[in-house]
């Protein structure tokens, strides 16, 4: 969680930065996140105190926002404006 706060907006809510934290660390690899890649994001953000609803809103919006495009139900992958909010260049 701590590479998520370092290298994403400070105006992102705490689930979407946990999202985020769950890209994989190279661009090479696509920035595509599975299913399972939400999930565990979902598991650590609820420890975190982030309600169920919250974390789907928060999915929901960094959609919205650009940063992740649904590949296909279940998959997502980084746009440009996501791999700038994690630093990639």
């Amino acid at each position: 969680m701590q590479r998520a706060m370092k290298k994403t907006p400070s105006a992102l809510s705490l689930g979407q930065k946990t999202i985020l934290s769950r890209c994989p660390d190279s661009p090479a690899a696509g920035g595509l996140l599975c299913a399972a890649q939400i999930f565990n994001a979902w598991q650590e953000a609820r420890e975190l105190g982030v309600s169920g609803d919250r974390f789907a809103d928060d999915l929901a919006r960094l959609v919205y926002m650009g940063y992740l495009e649904t590949v296909k139900r279940g998959y997502y992958r980084l746009t440009p404006a996501g791999r700038d909010a994690c630093g990639w260049r």
